[in-house]
């Protein structure tokens, strides 16, 4: 008999950065079984956990845009899964929204239940969508703020609207998320699991993102060195906390809400649009690959 291994992987990222389409994919490949893959759900039992995301995996499969968890909505998903050798393992993946993570870099609170799930994964998957992160940007020493200027030449019923406006601005920047966010995130986590942990990033959305790279520099680790520095450096200089690997995935392939790319693809099997570029830049169409825990 074989061993039957618990790995669990958890999934980690901002808001709108990728984790749930991924999820939906996956799944979506593994119960159709259409495709050779690494890891498959062949002569094992059902997933469990799949009621949180059974509406997505429909509406993926009919090419609208899959919806993002919100708010502390989420659970999580046990997969049976075989290998080429015949040995079963039981993979568990947390559904988390990214408001929980962004919550963590905001207000400094993780509920205890999750810093234990975290504490016992094997993997993480963290997550990065570029096109969704906000450059951020310093106010220069000396440079007087807008509300400054405003009190300086305008009435007080002016500079008032003004200050109303602008709290209405900083509201909407809380939602954002900055490079400098996604490095404090991965600090928070490093600091809560301790221990070397390996990490998997992963570059959501690639078949927006390689179009703004050039031939030579579509390879995911020097996308994260052209758009994000700042975690670049970091990872480069915490290697001993951190056993990573940069990956790049397009969990659809092309945009849904494109008309233009809906027009051009051939849509009869939604299996065949997804892609995964490993370290080294080569292109797959296996999801299960990112699970693996080499």
């Amino acid at each position: 008999m074989k061993h039957v291994g618990d790995h669990t992987c958890f999934l980690i990222g901002m808001p709108s950065s990728g984790k749930t389409t991924y999820l939906v994919s996956l799944a979506n490949m593994l119960i159709m079984g259409e495709h050779e893959t690494l890891l498959s759900l062949k002569n094992c039992d059902s997933l469990e956990g799949m009621e949180n995301i059974q509406k997505e995996i429909e509406n993926f499969n009919r090419f609208q845009p899959v919806g993002r968890t919100l708010g502390t909505a989420g659970g999580w998903v046990k997969i049976p899964l075989l290998d080429s050798q015949g040995e079963k393992t039981w993979l568990r993946i947390p559904d988390l929204s990214g408001e929980v993570f962004r919550d963590l870099v905001k207000e400094r609170r993780l509920k205890k239940n999750i810093v234990s799930q975290l504490r016992a994964a094997d993997m993480l998957l963290f997550f990065l969508n570029i096109d969704t992160i906000t450059p951020s940007r310093r106010i220069p020493p000396g440079e007087e703020s807008a509300i400054a200027i405003i009190e300086k030449d305008y009435e007080k019923d002016v500079v008032e609207s003004g200050k109303a406006r602008s709290a209405e601005t900083d509201v909407e920047k809380k939602r954002q998320v900055t490079q400098t966010d996604v490095v404090e995130l991965l600090q928070c986590v490093l600091h809560l699991i301790k221990n070397r942990i390996k990490v998997k990033f992963v570059i959501s959305a690639w078949d927006s993102i390689e179009k703004q790279l050039a031939p030579e520099d579509q390879i995911p680790e020097k996308c994260i060195e052209k758009f994000l520095p700042l975690l670049f450096q970091f990872l480069h200089t915490n290697f001993d906390r951190i056993d990573g690997q940069v990956w790049g995935v397009s969990a659809q392939g092309f945009d849904f809400t494109n008309q233009e790319e809906l027009e051009k693809q051939i849509l009869d099997d939604i299996g065949n649009h997804a892609r995964v570029i490993t370290p080294d830049g080569e292109e797959i169409h296996d999801l299960t690959r990112l699970l693996l825990l080499t």
